[in-house]
C-alpha cells in the first residue's frame, strides 16, 4: 500500500525513498547491533527496525532521522518523567508519534532550519 502510495503521490524522487528506508533500516540494525553487544541482551526488536525501512521509504531520507529523534526525544520524556519504571517499555509508539511529528512539521523546520543558514 505504502509503495503505491508513494508512486502515486511522490514528495520528490524516488531515489530519497529509497534512500530513506536504506538509512533508516541500516542505521537501526546498527542501533540494535550495538546495544546488544553493549548491553549482552536486545536493546532493540527486529520489528522496530523493519517498520523503520518502511518509515525512511515513506518519510524520505531527509525526514527520516527527524523522526527517530522525535521517537527518541519522546520516549526519554515519557519513559523518566511518566512511567518511572525498570521495565522496558516498547518503543513502536514513540516511532508513529515521532514519524507523524516528522510528516507533519519536519518540511517546514527543515525550511526554517536551511534558512539560518
Amino acid at each position: 500500500f505504502l509503495i503505491i502510495l508513494r508512486v502515486l503521490f511522490p514528495l520528490t524522487t524516488p531515489i530519497y525513498a529509497i534512500l530513506g528506508g536504506v538509512a533508516g533500516f541500516i542505521f537501526m540494525w546498527l542501533m540494535a547491533w550495538y546495544g546488544k553487544k553493549r548491553f549482552k541482551q536486545e536493546a532493540l526488536g527486529g520489528g522496530d527496525i523493519k517498520l523503520y525501512a518502511i518509515i525512511g521509504v515513506v518519510l524520505e531520507i531527509h525526514l527520516v532521522f527527524m523522526s527517530l529523534f522525535f521517537a527518541a526525544l519522546i520516549g526519554l520524556f515519557i519513559g523518566k518523567a511518566v512511567i518511572k519504571r525498570m521495565n522496558p517499555i516498547p518503543f513502536v509508539p514513540f516511532i508513529y508519534l515521532g514519524s507523524i511529528l516528522a510528516y507533519v512539521f519536519g518540511p517546514s523546520l527543515l525550511e526554517l532550519y536551511l534558512g539560518l543558514l
